[in-house]
């Protein structure tokens, strides 16, 4: 679930900000709260509404200047919808929101909830966050983290525009095949390639 914008709260915000207004203080996410219906966002909020339940099980990791990735469990028997959710520092400051109109997810009671997404903060310096767990993260991969990566399909990967989906080795030598031909390059591309090379380190 990628890109979620949250909105900062102003005790939040105020939170990164040290004693003597000069940098910035490391803060910990050690609780989400859970909201059952939509709300109105405003950084002006204090606690968050409809909350009908705080988990503790909250891990994350940066993944990007302004992106955190989130991860909440909930091993429980509560049975809810969740329309939007509210970050809680350990010190119970509700620290950002988010709300979305349609239902975020649902909890059966023989269900474990296992809620993974991408949480953009602007004008937030994301490097002083950190998570009470790191243990069960699973945030899309990068070029400098390891992570899950969705696979390309044929037609994203003959358009070659996506930046993000990876393509599988099977794809790739079908994607070549039909530019270039099957089994390219052929034997006599390949010597006049080994021909050229030696050409050029002779010189």
């Amino acid at each position: 679930m990628p890109g979620l914008k949250l909105q900062v709260i102003t005790a939040g915000r105020a939170a990164l900000v040290n004693a003597p207004n000069t940098g910035t203080n490391p803060v910990l996410i050690s609780h989400v709260g859970l909201a059952n219906a939509p709300f109105s966002v405003s950084a002006a909020l204090t606690a968050l509404p409809g909350e009908i339940k705080r988990v503790a099980a909250v891990g994350g990791t940066i993944t990007a200047d302004d992106t955190i990735h989130v991860s909440i469990r909930d091993e429980s028997d509560a049975v809810y919808d969740c329309y939007g959710f509210g970050l809680y520092l350990s010190n119970g400051t509700l620290f950002a929101v988010y709300s979305q109109p349609a239902l975020l997810l649902g909890k059966a009671a023989a269900a474990m909830l296992l809620l993974a997404l991408d949480a953009v903060l602007a004008d937030i310096d994301v490097k002083q966050i950190s998570f009470g767990a790191t243990n069960f993260t699973d945030p899309a991969a990068t070029t400098e983290m390891a992570g899950i990566v969705e696979l390309a399909t044929e037609e994203e990967a003959s358009a070659g525009n996506d930046k993000i989906r990876v393509i599988t080795a099977w794809l790739l030598k079908k994607i070549l095949d039909a530019r270039l031909g099957a089994g390219s390059p052929s034997a006599f591309i390949r010597g006049l390639l080994g021909v050229t090379s030696a050409a050029l380190h002779s010189n």
